[in-house]
């Protein structure tokens, strides 16, 4: 049984358990950072792969890199703001991308209007009102 996440700070969400094994250890190139990856196996076919720091995936390369080729899955999840989008998005690689993001507005949401300013009039800016621009 394996506890993840939920441990550096409320954005982070609950710790989530996973009943798996380790299928696999992998040093990280040093692009990423070069730190031992695990993966853990579970369920059917499932793979979690987990670098001791924050990391950022921008592409496809960084898995192959690990030992792990996601052309053999059906799906696969990237935890990542928006550094995904050329290696993924941008290059064709992903058929269908799914955005999913917290209610709360955390550090680097897109929900700009639920942060807490606190020296600015939202209200001045598009897209969260009707600013009026000079004429041209």
């Amino acid at each position: 049984m394996f506890l993840f996440g939920g441990l550096v700070d409320e954005s982070a969400g609950s710790p989530v358990r996973i009943q798996g094994s380790i299928v696999g250890i992998s040093q990280a190139s040093r692009r990423v950072n070069s730190d031992t990856w695990f993966h853990i196996g579970f369920g059917d076919g499932n793979v979690l792969i987990v670098s001791p720091y924050l990391a950022q995936v921008m592409e496809p390369s960084t898995f192959t890199g690990l030992g792990i080729d996601v052309t053999d899955f059906d799906v696969f999840a990237i935890k990542s703001r928006v550094h995904f989008r050329r290696g993924f998005d941008d290059s064709g690689f992903a058929k269908t991308i799914l955005l999913v993001e917290p209610e709360q507005p955390f550090l680097g949401t897109v929900r700009l209007d639920g942060l807490p300013y606190r020296h600015v009039d939202l209200k001045a800016f598009y897209p969260y009102g009707n600013p009026v621009f000079p004429a041209v």
